[in-house]
């Protein structure tokens, strides 16, 4: 007998979508094209059911909708769509692939976000954008001191203290029109570091203000931009089955290569989130750059493999770690220690049917 559960499968744009309906089985219901207000009501109008679309642009908005009324909507990963697009592509045959592709008993699914989550991701892209403006300013003061014969440090106050020198010092080879558009670059700059740290302001107080800001912040290598992208971009750590799920999402695990029994591991694997990687990694950095004199088990170890390893490939073991316990603190509601062991007691781990999937 047919299995009688009807799931829905949509695919997103702007202004036309299309909806496919299906049992879990794979027999199709029905199929239809609508427009954003069409959408709504149907979604409105719609027995509570299971809704599948992929994770792209309005997925969290529409996602959201759909929540409201009651069904259950499970987003996927892009990559784990096109195989099952048959033939050539259209917004039918997409919506038909997503809702096949959801019905699979091993998919894996990308979790909702909420508004305050994206809120908090806006501000932390937007200061991201004042920060890439700015150094690509930075570095075009530089080649442009250089190639007027003045070698200015990478350090960027040095470097603004070397161009307010060079624009004052009679001196140097500067011509009055050269020395006219430094000032003005020299105003940018300023423009710019005012926008980041105004930025870096609201980005502390939302880090300060939510619990599992602070509680990330306790661990060292953990700042308040490097928690407010992990909560912005994790949410709900549940999502993950442990800790190395997460630690694998974010490309922080050896990429495997196997075949015929022979276990063959390579370096990372860089999938998922590139910004949050680049985050814990430089924060790994910055904790073995302050080891110093310190006794804590956490600074030992990683002094320790530093010297042996060297320091980059210590700080992606440190990032490791600490998304490894960023996902413990996240998923168990529990306060960073220092000095906690493995073979102490604690809580089992979280069985959920589906995991997160990168998105690149």
């Amino acid at each position: 007998t047919m299995n009688k559960t009807i799931v829905v499968g949509i695919d997103l744009a702007k202004n036309s979508f299309q909806v496919h309906r299906a049992y879990t089985t794979g027999k199709v219901v029905g199929r239809r094209k609508l427009n954003r207000t069409e959408l709504s009501l149907f979604l409105a109008n719609l027995p509570k059911t299971t809704i599948y679309m992929e994770a792209c642009g309005s997925a969290n908005f529409w996602g959201r909708k759909a929540m409201m009324f009651g069904h259950d909507v499970k987003l996927i990963a892009p990559q784990y769509v096109k195989p099952f697009v048959k033939t050539n592509k259209n917004d039918a045959a997409d919506a038909e692939a997503i809702c096949e592709a959801g019905c699979r008993e091993n998919m894996r699914f990308v979790p909702v976000k909420s508004i305050e989550q994206q809120d908090l991701q806006t501000i932390l892209r937007i200061r991201d954008r004042h920060v890439e403006n700015r150094t690509a300013l930075y570095n075009q003061v530089r080649a442009i001191l250089f190639e007027n014969g003045i070698v200015a440090v990478k350090s960027m106050s040095k470097l603004r203290q070397e161009l307010q020198k060079s624009i004052i010092d009679e001196d140097n080879s500067l011509s009055g029109m050269m020395r006219e558009e430094l000032q003005i670059l020299s105003e940018e700059l300023t423009a710019f570091d005012a926008k980041v740290n105004e930025y870096d302001t609201k980005i502390s107080q939302a880090s300060k203000s939510d619990d599992r800001c602070v509680r990330l912040m306790t661990i060292p290598g953990v700042g308040p931009v490097t928690s407010a992208s992990m909560v912005a971009a994790v949410g709900n750590a549940h999502t993950f089955k442990n800790s190395r799920q997460l630690s694998a999402w974010l490309g922080l695990v050896p990429k495997q290569h196997s075949t015929g029994g022979t276990q063959r591991l390579l370096g990372l694997s860089k999938r998922g989130n590139t910004h949050l990687r680049t985050l814990l990694i430089h924060g790994g950095r910055a904790v073995i750059m302050n080891t110093g004199k310190k006794t804590d088990p956490r600074s030992r170890w990683v002094a320790a493999l530093a010297e042996k390893v060297g320091m980059n490939k210590a700080a992606v073991a440190m990032a490791n770690k600490n998304a490894r316990t960023i996902w413990a603190l996240l998923t168990y509601g529990t306060e960073y220690d220092p000095k906690y062991r493995r073979n102490q007691s604690s809580p089992p781990a979280i069985k959920s049917p589906s995991v997160v999937a990168p998105i690149h």
